[in-house]
């Protein structure tokens, strides 16, 4: 068996693979002791593949809990200058996020074909590989949260405490109050910068373009609603974890 993990900024996603190919099982949480009460219920595990953005301390303490409970050394997924036919375009490779790496590892390999992957979570990032494995570059800006939370914290703008943090994504109509004001301005200003994006609509009509991360189905609306093709692929980092650790 194969224990599998992500662990991103806002929530820690694993799963459980026979031969490599076969999910078993699978889960999310939000915390390292949320992930140690699930691990006496998996069976045994040979081999323990992590990603990580967490940062290394965390990376360290999750690879000691896999040691503590089945006695192996938790395989770490770092960046590389090239691999899996994917060429990295940072020239200090390392600073690359390992998350937005992998993405590109696992949707390059799907068709070896251009394609572009828009990573929606806490941050929203967008990467770009062509046809022959070539990473063109990125963007990386601040997700729905966390742009909703930089307005509210740094403006007057104020809110009734129990509607504040709701997420109500889903129309770019003008706001007739303050609540779908914010709201529908946030989301019509990311949808607008990723439909007019040159590449995204050239990618969604003849490459790939995937989306993944916990506001990938709010983004993917508006992308329909705008009439571009794209695939919404939740475990496509996991999925790169194969290429980088084979």
């Amino acid at each position: 068996m194969i224990l599998e993990i992500d662990a991103g900024n806002s929530r820690i996603k694993w799963r459980l693979l026979n031969d490599d190919v076969q999910i078993i099982d699978r889960g999310i949480c939000l915390t390292t002791a949320e992930l140690q009460k699930i691990l006496p219920q998996l069976e045994i595990v040979q081999r323990v593949r992590i990603a990580s953005v967490r940062g290394p301390d965390f990376t360290s303490d999750l690879a000691e809990v896999m040691q503590l409970r089945w006695r192996i050394n938790a395989e770490i997924a770092r960046v590389t200058n090239c691999q899996a036919g994917v060429r990295n375009a940072y020239t200090k490779f390392e600073m690359l996020g390992v998350d937005r790496w992998l993405a590109m590892l696992a949707a390059y390999n799907r068709r070896h074909d251009r394609c572009c992957i828009i990573s929606c979570g806490t941050a929203i990032t967008l990467d770009v590989v062509n046809e022959a494995g070539n990473h063109q570059g990125g963007f990386i800006i601040p997700g729905l949260l966390l742009q909703r939370k930089s307005l509210l914290e740094n403006t007057s703008i104020k809110l009734p405490a129990e509607s504040q943090w709701s997420s109500t994504w889903s129309s770019i109509a003008l706001g007739c109050s303050t609540e779908d004001a914010v709201n529908n301005g946030i989301f019509a200003m990311l949808l607008s910068g990723i439909v007019n994006f040159p590449l995204v609509a050239e990618i969604g009509a003849g490459g790939s373009l995937y989306l993944t991360g916990g506001d990938a189905g709010v983004i993917s609306a508006g992308l329909r609603g705008q009439g571009i093709d794209h695939y919404c692929d939740h475990d496509i980092v996991l999925d790169g974890l194969a290429y980088a650790l084979p």
